[in-house]
C-alpha cells in the first residue's frame, strides 16, 4: 500500500513536470514566433509616430508635450507589448498551425523573407524609396504584380494597416481634446479617415519594395510557402493578436491620461 502511494506520488510529480516543461515549450516557440514578428519594433516605431503628434516646436506647452511623450512610452513599454501579443497568439495558435509556422521560419523562404524584413528600415532612409516601389509596380508584368498582391493579402496587409490607422486616429483624439476641444478632436478624426486608404498603399508599397529583390522563382515559391491553409491561419491569428496588442497599449494609455495618477490637469475632459 505504502508503495503503491509512493508510486502514484510519484506518478503524479512527473505529470506536474510533463506538464509544466510542454507549457514552457509552447511558450518558447510562441516566444520565438512573436520575435520574428518584430512587435516591439513595429510598436516602438508606432509610439514614435504618436509622440510627433505633439511637440514645443508645435506650440503645445512643453509641460503638456512631456506628459503626452511618457505617456506613450509607458502605454508601449516593450516587455507590456511582447507580453500581450505573446498572451493573444498563444490563445489563437492550434499546435497544426503552430507547427506549420515553426517549419516555414526554418525553412529557405522563411528566412529570406525575414531577413528582407530586418532590411526594411534601411531601405525607408532612402526618400525615393516609394516611388521607387511604384515605378516597379508600373513596369512589373500582371504575373508579377499579381505575386506581390498576393503576398500582401496573405501576411493580412490590409488588416494590420487598418489597425495601425484607428490606433493613431483614436489616440490623437484623446490627446487633441484639451487642446483643440472635443468637438474639433471629433472633427479632425472624421477628416482625417481617408488616411486609411493612403496608409494601406503605403504598407503594400513597403511590400513591394522588399519582395521585388527576389528573383521570380524565389518570389513564387515564397507565395507558395504562405499561401498554404495553415500558414493563412497563422496570419489571421498573428495579425488578431496585433490588433489586440494595439488595443491594450490604447486602452493603457487613456488610463494613464485620463484616469491615471500623477499631474492630469491637461485631460481633465477626457
Amino acid at each position: 500500500m505504502i508503495r503503491q502511494a509512493g508510486l502514484c506520488l510519484f506518478m503524479g510529480a512527473a505529470l506536474v513536470i510533463s506538464t509544466s516543461s510542454a507549457a514552457r515549450a509552447i511558450e518558447d516557440t510562441s516566444r520565438i514566433l512573436a520575435q520574428n514578428q518584430r512587435i516591439v519594433e513595429k510598436m516602438s516605431a508606432f509610439g514614435d509616430e504618436l509622440k510627433a503628434v505633439f511637440t514645443t516646436v508645435s506650440g503645445v506647452p512643453g509641460e503638456y508635450v512631456e506628459h503626452w511623450h511618457t505617456a506613450v512610452d509607458a502605454s508601449l513599454a516593450p516587455d507590456l507589448v511582447e507580453a500581450d501579443f505573446l498572451a493573444a497568439l498563444e490563445a489563437g495558435l492550434s499546435e497544426k498551425t503552430r507547427d506549420a509556422a515553426l517549419a516555414f521560419e526554418a525553412s529557405p523562404p522563411g528566412r529570406q523573407a525575414y531577413e528582407l524584413m530586418a532590411r526594411l528600415r534601411a531601405l525607408k532612409e532612402n526618400p525615393r524609396y516609394l516611388d521607387d516601389a511604384r515605378q516597379y509596380l508600373e513596369a512589373a508584368s500582371r504575373e508579377q504584380n499579381a505575386r506581390l498582391v498576393d503576398l500582401y493579402e496573405f501576411q493580412q496587409g490590409p488588416l494590420r494597416a487598418r489597425q495601425v490607422v484607428d490606433a493613431y486616429l483614436s489616440a490623437v483624439k484623446t490627446a487633441a481634446q484639451p487642446v483643440i476641444g472635443a468637438h474639433a478632436a471629433e472633427q479632425w478624426v472624421d477628416g482625417a479617415q481617408d488616411r486609411r486608404d493612403g496608409y494601406i498603399e503605403d504598407t503594400f508599397l513597403d511590400t513591394v519594395a522588399t519582395f521585388s529583390q527576389l528573383p521570380e522563382h524565389q518570389l513564387q515559391e515564397l507565395v507558395d510557402a504562405i499561401g498554404t491553409p495553415e500558414m493563412l491561419d497563422y496570419a489571421r491569428v498573428s495579425a488578431a493578436a496585433f490588433g489586440q496588442t494595439l488595443n491594450a497599449a490604447l486602452d493603457r494609455l487613456e488610463k494613464d491620461l485620463c484616469g491615471g495618477t500623477g499631474d492630469n490637469r491637461f485631460f481633465v475632459n477626457c
